[in-house]
């Protein structure tokens, strides 16, 4: 069943009764007074099924002429049509969550409801909570290319999976098993917990942003970039092994295809920057490869437990650069699902 909650404004805060009723299966709650005006809200929506239960609640709400807040909905990349052709719902679209989103807003204004707020209430690579992908470094990619691709097109964006200890079950003596968490059940972060790290480092004023990256600024001539090589994995994934992939198959799934970006930002102040770049790759933050390279020990192994702590994390390097005639540029290279946060900070002389 699919919930409409309401909300309601009363300059005394009497609260009115209300009464549920059902739109072809869909439960509504109404208020029983017409002193007020019921503002209905769609708690989420799955799109599993292609949009059809999303377009035949937009129907009915302007048939029955019902006002929304807003419509939430939750996005995961699969496809019910791909499911009953490949059999296999994992979506192939490299941008299924922006394309989502496309089409669901196609779909409002197609009904007249293009001024009703459409946010993502829920998020995330996969439903599995035993999927490797989850613990590898292409989950950081992944969420940040998402950010960035979805960053002007709904005013919500909430990723759902916070710790791996939500989700254990009979394999959770393992340290890693493919649970959707940021943080491991032993608390190490993961690469996905680095990407949302990067992006908490944005400045407050946009400058620029593009397929790969975004850029930042604060107004005192310290500037922010966070980038991605976002690569997808190859066909075995979706025909051979699906969301069951073994941890040490992870790898085999990526090819290698480094990406160079370089950036040129007009208008800055003349003078030396320091340049701080943190990054995430195969070799660096990878907890995953680090595990895998340890033995793979429990959750219980002390010792290996405080290694893995200490070595899964972004390595960091510094570098200056001198901007000249008002113009700095950076140039930095990508790996394969590589994340990276550069700071860009005036030097004082």
């Amino acid at each position: 069943a699919v919930t409409v909650r309401v909300s309601f404004y009363s300059p005394k805060g009497v609260i009115p009764k209300s009464t549920t009723f059902s739109i072809d299966g869909i439960n509504v709650v109404k208020l029983n007074t017409s002193n007020y005006t019921p503002l209905a809200y769609k708690e989420t929506f799955f799109t599993y099924d292609d949009n059809k239960t999303f377009e035949e609640f937009l129907s009915q709400i302007v048939k029955k002429e019902y006002r929304l807040d807003f419509i939430g909905v939750s996005i995961y990349p699969y496809s019910l049509m791909q499911e009953q052709s490949l059999n296999n719902p994992a979506s192939l679209d490299e941008s299924f969550m922006l394309h989502k989103i496309h089409a669901l807003q196609k779909l409002l204004m197609n009904y007249g409801l293009s001024e009703i707020p459409l946010y993502v209430t829920e998020w995330n690579l996969s439903f599995a909570s035993r999927n490797y992908l989850h613990d590898s470094i292409y989950k950081g990619a992944y969420i940040i290319k998402n950010v960035i691709d979805c960053l002007h097109q709904t005013d919500s964006l909430t990723y759902w999976g916070s710790l791996d200890l939500l989700y254990e079950y009979y394999d959770s003596n393992q340290m890693l098993n493919g649970a959707p968490g940021l943080l491991s059940k032993n608390r190490i972060p993961k690469p996905a917990f680095h990407a949302f790290s990067f992006l908490a480092h944005l400045k407050n004023q946009l400058l620029s942003l593009g397929a790969h990256y975004i850029i930042t600024m604060d107004g005192r001539n310290n500037y922010c970039i966070v980038c991605h090589n976002f690569c997808p994995p190859n066909t075995d994934y979706y025909y051979q092994y699906g969301e069951k992939i073994s941890c040490e198959k992870v790898d085999a799934l990526f090819q290698t295809a480094p990406v160079g970006l370089t950036f040129r930002i007009d208008n800055v102040k003349t003078g030396r920057y320091l340049i701080k770049k943190k990054f995430v790759n195969q070799k660096s933050g990878n907890l995953l490869a680090e595990w895998i390279h340890s033995g793979k020990p429990d959750a219980t192994s002390m010792d290996e437990q405080s290694y893995l702590s200490a070595i899964s994390i972004p390595r960091q390097t510094s570098e200056t650069a001198d901007a000249e005639n008002n113009v700095l540029d950076i140039t930095t290279i990508l790996e394969s699902n590589e994340i990276q946060l550069l700071q860009v900070i005036y030097q004082l002389e």
